[in-house]
């Protein structure tokens, strides 16, 4: 194989890529997916309506009033019996809306990390589900051939 034919090929790899990527469109795109972008827009709506409408000072000129802001709003959503998801939501919505890093909103993370605290998120580890149906299939096996121990 010569070198031209190999270079061809390099090329013909490249404008396969190329359009199998156009389908994607841009990166930034495609950082989240469409059902994450719509909950993050509605958090987003729920922070802007409590800038308009709940907090007094306006809306915040920089981050570390917009960090305050998100903060009370945080503080409103526990008050309120909200649920850990939609201020989770209002954290990364307005991370990915505003492109601002973590370190930007450290006194919301923290009243995030506090919540969480009283707050676990509702779930079962794998684990524990797979062990219970694996023990009941292991008794249930015992038990047809007559081998139940108590």
């Amino acid at each position: 194989m010569g070198k031209a034919s190999r270079r061809q090929k390099a090329l013909s790899l490249k404008k396969s890529r190329q359009v199998k990527r156009e389908k994607h469109g841009k990166l930034e795109h495609n950082l989240v997916t469409q059902e994450t972008l719509v909950k993050y827009t509605f958090a987003m709506k729920v922070v802007l309506w409590f800038m308009c409408t709940v907090w007094e000072t306006g809306l915040p000129r920089n981050f570390c009033e917009l960090d305050d802001c998100i903060s009370e709003l945080l503080e409103q959503l526990w008050h309120d019996g909200e649920g850990l998801h939609l201020g989770e939501q209002v954290l990364a919505g307005t991370q990915h809306f505003l492109k601002c890093e973590k370190a930007r909103l450290k006194q919301s993370w923290s009243s995030m990390t506090a919540w969480r605290r009283f707050e676990p998120p509702k779930r079962t580890p794998l684990w524990s589900q797979s062990w219970y149906w694996l023990s009941l299939e292991s008794v249930s096996a015992w038990a047809g051939k007559g081998k139940v121990w108590l």
